[in-house]
This record gives C-alpha cells, structure tokens and sequence, in this order.
C-alpha cells in the first residue's frame, strides 16, 4: 500500500509539474531566453561553495561526540556518501558514511549516532532560517491575513490529526519499518545524551547550519534575480527557500524531496512573481543543485579513478 501511495505521489508530482510547463511553456522560454548570466554565476558560485562548507558540518558533530576525524577526509566521506542517497532504498548514503567513517578509525557506534545528531540539528536551523527568514520579511503576516480563522484550525487539527494517526499506526504496527526506524532514531537519540556531547560544539555546528541555510536563500535570490529585477526581498527568498527544504525533508515519498520541494516553492512563490519566473527558477534551482552536487563528485573522484586507470594500463603493458 505505502508503495502504491508513493508511486501515485510521484505520478501526480510529475503530472503536475508537466502541465503547469505546458500551459505556461511560451511564456517560460521567453523568459529563459532573456536571463541575466551573472546572476546565474553569482547563485552557482554560492551554491558551489555552500555544498563543501555544509559538509564540513559532520567532523563537527563528531568532535562533539569525541571522535577525531580530519576536517578533510570528512568533507570527502561527506560528499560521496551524500550522493548514494538517490539509490533505491534510502539506507546507502547513511550506511556508506558509517563504514567510510570506520575505515577512518571513526568506531561505527559513534559514527551512526553522529548521523541522528547531524540530522536534528539540520532541522533545527532550517526551522530556524524559515521563521526569521518569513517572520522578518512580513510573508508570515500576509499568509495569515489571507488565511480565514476556521481554515487555519482545520489546518491545525489535520496537522494534529495526521500526526495522532502516525503515532496510533506506529502503536498497532510495531514491526513497520516506519516504526522500527522512529524507534531507532529516538534510541540514537538517548544515546548521543548518554554521552554527554560537548554543548560548545554542538551550538557552533547549529550555527554554521544556520548561517549556511541563509547562504543558500542567498544563492536562491541571486537566481531569482536572474530571472527578473522584480525579486522579492532576500529575508523573503531565504525564507520560501527554507520551508522548501523542510518542506521536501518531510516529504518521505519522493527521494530528495524531487518534485514536492519545487511544488511547495513554486506555490510560495507564484503570488509574488510572474508564475513563469516561479517554475522557471525552482526547475534551475534543482538542476542547479545537482551540478553542484556531481561537480564535487567529481572533483573527489576523478583522481582516483585516474589512479586506477594507470594501474591497470600498467598491469596490461607489462601482461
């Protein structure tokens, strides 16, 4: 059933997504043809350097768990094991982290609780450059002024209604993997305050965090921007960018949050700017992100397996 519900996600999704292109196609490639390169630059060079930066998030955590790994090598393990998450399955980019790291001399218990401590604190500082990012901007205040009371109590009390129906689901089906991996991951939890983390770490990674999730809203204007001078404000972009984010970290059935990350921006951002200039920027947004992503794997990569291919040429000249 679940996988069924997921298919018919993605379908929608993508459905979706295909028809608001097709309606609006015309008027989205003129305005694709019209885009200021520099500004392109700008949000590519942010985007580049904050995907490094974030990584080096993780040797943080670590050392607030008391376990040395090199800045370096972290940032490495980091960014490999980051892009094995598109695999099926959803488990290869933390479990190749956790065997990478041990390789590193990193002991497998710590390396799997610094993934959960890693993760919560991820969440907490996008949570947090969503509400100072769309409560500085005012955006929060106009949501709410076109939102009627009773439809935001009835969004509240489905909120609440899905969130009792998990836990009630996770009560009956103790054995769903859903459930198992909760239960996990508040077992990690117990165990990170276990062993009593330093506190000085953990704020300085939160910070970095946060800082680094205001950097991308950054990178995100500056790509809004290439798109039109009629951005909205940078607080309002850094904060539509957030709630993106959390938007797509929450949305279980789509890996990376593909197409349900670009939907929720879209949305945010279709009263503000032309709808064209908002599927158009979230559309390059993504791909823009991925470039970023595989350029890094690459720049990891491409020397070893220029190493291996010497190896191998040498072992075949001297067959």
């Amino acid at each position: 059933m679940i996988s069924l519900v997921k298919a018919l996600v993605a379908i929608a999704v993508a459905c979706a997504i295909w028809s608001a292109l097709r309606q609006n196609w015309p008027t989205v490639a003129r305005t694709a043809a019209q885009l200021d390169t520099g500004w392109l630059l700008v949000a590519f060079v942010l985007g580049f350097g904050y995907r490094v930066a974030n990584a080096c998030g993780w040797p943080l955590v670590l050392a607030a768990l008391r376990a040395r790994l090199p800045v370096a090598r972290g940032v490495r393990i980091w960014l490999v094991s980051e892009t094995m998450r598109w695999l099926p399955g959803g488990v290869w980019g933390f479990s190749s982290r956790v065997y990478s790291a041990n390789q590193a001399g990193v002991p497998a218990a710590t390396a799997s609780l610094s993934l959960a401590l890693e993760l919560l604190l991820t969440i907490a500082a996008w949570t947090l450059v969503a509400v100072v990012g769309v409560g500085s901007s005012g955006l929060l205040a106009e949501w709410l002024r076109r939102i009627s009371l009773p439809t935001l109590v009835l969004a509240v009390a489905v909120a609440l209604g899905l969130l009792g129906g998990a836990v009630l689901l996770a009560r009956r089906f103790p054995g769903h993997r859903y459930a198992k991996k909760a239960r996990g991951f508040l077992a990690d939890l117990r165990a990170v305050l276990a062993r009593r983390p330093r506190v000085s770490l953990l704020l300085a990674t939160l910070a970095l965090y946060t800082v680094l999730g205001a950097l991308h809203g950054v990178a995100f204007y500056a790509l809004i921007r290439g798109f039109t001078s009629a951005a909205p404000s940078p607080a309002t972009v850094v904060g539509i960018n957030a709630v993106g984010w959390l938007i797509g970290f929450f949305a279980i059935c789509a890996p990376g949050g593909l197409g349900v990350r670009e939907g929720g921006m879209a949305a945010l951002l279709a009263p503000l700017v032309p709808l064209e200039v908002a599927i158009g920027s979230v559309i390059l947004w993504r791909v823009m992100q991925i470039a970023t992503e595989a350029l890094w794997l690459a720049v990891f990569l491409l020397p070893d397996g220029v190493r291996n291919a010497r190896t191998w040429l040498g072992q075949a000249r001297t067959t």
